[in-house]
């Protein structure tokens, strides 16, 4: 039992930092912007982030309406690639 208490607070811990990529459709604006923000400054090296925060928060602001509301990761990666949708999301991509 105690085992398995460090795996929930990772798994917490990685949701938290990446919900927002899974959540968007349900999340207010001021939710939003400070969970992409949170994203960005997680995959923050030296300097460099991989995505900004300010973008990634109006591409999804303007990202088209989903074919379900229950994508996976993949699937919604995927959709944005099937859909050429990759150089208007880098981001999300």
């Amino acid at each position: 039992r105690t085992m398995a208490h460090p795996t929930f607070s990772t798994l917490e811990i990685v949701q938290n930092k990446f919900g927002v990529l899974t959540n968007f459709p349900s999340l207010a604006d001021e939710e939003l912007t400070e969970q992409c923000e949170e994203l960005s400054t997680t995959l923050h090296f030296d300097g460099n982030s991989d995505l900004d925060g300010r973008e990634l928060v109006q591409e999804i602001k303007n990202f088209p309406n989903l074919p379900s509301t229950t994508m996976s990761l993949n699937e919604l990666i995927t959709f944005i690639h099937d859909k050429d949708l990759v150089e208007i999301y880098p981001n999300f991509w």
